[in-house]
């Protein structure tokens, strides 16, 4: 094109942006519509979480003022506020004005009308999740009017939150917390489960905390009394991260409700509970009936109210009795959760309907430490709900390890059958090359029967025809419910940990277009000291660090290695406290493996959406052998 071409063609693009297209409108005055917020504690305050169970409830109250003008010059119809519960915080029920309470989005919505003004006010409970969320919790208004082409926002509110030293890594609410895990679950009668607990050390001093592992006679419910099971001793070293393994037997099957608390020197004790329903037997248009234990645990007379949190959409869920009257103080009495699917519907989506509970005190209701989740998963389910990363299945396991090429092998899945009637499964089993975002290849497909309440191993015979690490995922299919995924993308490390050691992965972008590459890594176990960090291996070693972008159908071959730590982020130094002079406050451990597991995992994005990811595992180091010499007595 000329350059006369290339000016008539920039007039032409002027010209339908200027005259053909109407300039958009510009935003109304003040003085027809307005809106601010406030805060108690006021904005920019430092606010420790709550923990409930220890006695600590921290509570943030919002106050919008808003304006909304009925003069003839504003031409204002029918608004609507919009303002959002903050991630890391639960609404405080008959906390707000009018009563509303928070849609499935979290949104707490008015409606307003032309001439009116006043304020709206809301009450929210801190939890500990936003400890594993960020370190400020923000929260921002609008006004949303038909015409008005955007939203009248308010001034935001931030609240710096004050976190325990050491906490667990949790996004839930306090009974359903991500950092506790129990396998196999639901529970199995007289078999030996594992008990596991992972906890983050934030500061830079080496923490040593007493946890107690508890469960309940009453076995499930809200409000219940504990008592300790097992009680262990745990050293975290600065910046450490831990994970606690115990094992356990129960005196019956089902479900269960699994707490523990810490003791934490110099700032006190947290507890955090895990306690799931996920054995129910879903049918669409059929409702299911949960009976669960609901108990007083204040020192007084009161009410408790039953409070339900549906994020399962077209589900109803009605808990009866709502409010439980002048419960005395360690009574115990029965509620139910009667829950309804929708019908048609395709089960299985994972989503939740929480039960919390709440004391009245002072005219007002209190939130407890407790709460129960029932989870929309089949009964045959093969991955954690939530707190463990996806491709670090326990069910997933290889009959002989490592893997050798061209060597018979086997690849098994746990299933366990909770119910009273035969369950049939269709398995679809598949592997991979050990990485992520890399295609997988079926090796077998068998349909199975698993009988009434039992748990097996299902296997496939396969021989590896390459000398590889290998990532397997395995398909359970059932009628009426959607696929599940487990998958096992675990490299076992045969020796301990040594910070010269490298694993070699595989990242692949299975796409037609580039993508951002975003890598999450956390260790386990490992001194702190070193930080592990994906590069380009070079012959000879070292490295550049894996790329920012993946291009179309690219594969990288990378290699997990670990480095001395800097802290060049101006902000984790001064959270931290320590000077920025210091670029690693830590020293080498003398010990440089600490806890039951010595793990890396590596969760992988690409353009902010989560791809799949993989963990390398380490051997636990040698304990120093003794020799015991015969003891011979002189006469």
């Amino acid at each position: 094109m000329t350059s006369d071409g290339k000016n008539l063609f920039h007039n032409l693009v002027e010209y339908a942006i200027h005259f053909q297209c109407a300039p958009p409108p510009p935003p109304p005055p003040q003085t027809c519509i307005a809106i601010s917020k406030s805060a108690n504690p006021v904005n920019g305050s430092r606010v420790t979480v709550s923990d409930i169970g220890a006695g600590r409830i921290s509570l943030i109250t919002y106050t919008l003022s808003y304006t909304l003008s009925n003069s003839p010059n504003c031409n204002n119809t029918d608004a609507r506020i919009y303002d959002y519960i903050p991630e890391g915080t639960e609404f405080l029920p008959s906390s707000a004005t009018d009563g509303v309470t928070p849609d499935p989005s979290r949104a707490m919505i008015w409606a307003i009308a032309p001439g009116s003004s006043g304020s709206k006010q809301f009450t929210v409970v801190l939890l500990d999740a936003a400890c594993s969320l960020n370190e400020t919790i923000h929260n921002r208004a609008k006004i949303v009017m038909a015409g008005l082409p955007d939203s009248i926002q308010s001034n935001e509110v931030k609240h710096e939150q004050v976190c325990p030293p050491v906490h667990g890594e949790n996004r839930s609410p306090a009974f359903a917390q991500d950092e506790l895990q129990v396998y196999p679950y639901p529970i199995v009668a007289g078999r030996q489960h594992t008990v596991s607990l992972r906890l983050i050390n934030r500061t830079i001093t080496n923490t040593t905390v007493t946890v107690r592992l508890q469960n309940s006679a009453n076995a499930f419910g809200i409000g219940i009394p504990f008592t300790a099971f097992a009680t262990r001793t745990v050293s975290i070293p600065a910046l450490g991260n831990i994970i606690v393994e115990v094992p356990a037997t129960f005196a019956r099957s089902g479900h269960y409700c699994v707490c523990v608390e810490i003791d934490i020197p110099g700032y006190g004790t947290i507890r955090s509970c895990r306690n799931l329903d996920v054995m129910e037997d879903l049918r669409p248009g059929v409702p299911d009936t949960l009976t669960f234990a609901v108990g007083n645990p204040t020192p007084f007379t009161t009410d408790v109210m039953l409070d339900v949190d549906n994020t399962c959409a077209g589900f109803t869920a009605v808990v009866s009795p709502s409010i439980l009257t002048a419960m005395a103080p360690g009574e115990v009495r029965q509620a139910q959760l009667v829950t309804t699917p929708p019908n048609p519907v395709t089960l299985g989506s994972g989503c939740h309907i929480d039960v919390r509970g709440y004391t009245r005190l002072g005219g007002r209701w209190q939130p407890m430490n407790e709460g129960i989740r029932k989870l929309d998963v089949p009964p045959v389910q093969i991955r954690h709900p939530s707190g463990i990363a996806p491709w670090l299945s326990p069910y997933i396991s290889f009959r002989d390890e490592p893997v050798r090429v061209s060597v018979p092998n086997s690849i098994c899945i746990e299933l366990q059958n909770p119910l009273d009637i035969t369950k049939t499964v269709t398995l679809v089993y598949e592997v991979a090359r050990f990485g992520a975002g890399i295609n997988f290849t079926p090796i077998a497909t068998r349909t199975v029967e698993l009988p009434p309440r039992s748990i097996a191993k299902y296997c496939v015979d396969w021989t590896p025809t390459t000398a590889d690490h290998y990532c397997v995922l395995v398909r359970v299919l059932q009628p009426n419910f959607a696929p599940q995924e487990a998958q096992r993308n675990v490299d076992v490390i045969r020796s301990p940990w040594r910070p010269e050691l490298t694993v070699p992965v595989l990242i692949g972008n299975r796409d037609l277009i580039s993508h951002a590459l975003q890598l999450q890594i956390r260790q386990w176990g490992i001194d702190p000291f070193y930080e592990p960090y994906l590069r380009i291996p070079r012959p000879g070693g070292g490295g550049d660090p894996a790329p920012d972008v993946i291009g179309p159908g690219q594969q990288l071959q990378l290699e997990l290695a670990f480095r001395p730590r800097a802290f060049a982020d101006a902000a984790t130094v001064t959270s931290l406290a320590f000077s920025a002079s210091q670029s690693n406050p830590l020293r080498p451990l003398a010990n440089p493996t600490f806890g039951d597991v010595q793990r890396v995992d590596v969760a992988v994005s690409m353009d902010g959406k989560d791809v799949s990811g993989f963990s390398a595992q380490f051997a636990a180091q040698p304990e120093m052998k003794k020799v015991y010499l015969p003891m011979v007595v002189k006469q």
